[in-house]
């Protein structure tokens, strides 16, 4: 009927909405790191939590090409993680001939995760490994509440360059 006023009213309600969302957006982020062929590639993995709705167990999968890095990924938890009794649980499998996956659940207690680097995974960069970028990404990440509702996370990713031997 007034077609500038459902207008108007739309925009006024994205206004409201969107400081709101902000409050309970929650990420991990991975970063960028370098390395050459035959070398690991330490890859740091922060948490940023949301103050409305903390977290306090994730479960999520680490994906990277098989063809340049070595199958034997390590993921280890760092100290502060663990000093709020979070332990780290992860298991390599192959999903196919170009892709490896590093299933993991981050867990322990109803401590929230605690903010910062919550993990450091390390990959090897193979012997003849092409010089060039290796993209690494978190996926299907799914956080669980104290409450033991589930929040379903944005996946994260990360380029590894593979410096020329």
């Amino acid at each position: 009927m007034f077609p500038e006023v459902n207008k108007l009213a739309r925009l006024v309600g994205l206004l409201i909405a969107a400081p709101n969302a902000a409050l309970y957006a929650q990420s991990l982020h991975l970063r960028p790191t370098s390395a050459g062929p035959g070398e690991w590639a330490v890859i740091e993995i922060t948490w940023q939590s949301s103050a409305q709705q903390q977290l306090v167990a994730l479960e999520w999968e680490a994906r990277f090409p098989a063809a340049q890095l070595e199958g034997d990924p390590m993921m280890r938890l760092t100290l502060h993680a663990r000093s709020k009794g979070k332990s780290l649980n992860c298991r390599a499998r192959i999903e196919t001939r170009e892709t490896e996956t590093l299933r993991c659940i981050l867990s322990g207690g109803l401590q929230p995760i605690p903010d910062g680097v919550l993990a450091v995974l390390s990959l090897k960069i193979r012997e003849k490994a092409q010089p060039g970028t290796v993209r690494i990404r978190i996926e299907h990440m799914i956080g669980v509440k104290r409450d033991l509702g589930s929040v379903t996370l944005d996946p994260a990713e990360a380029l590894v360059k593979v410096n020329p031997k």
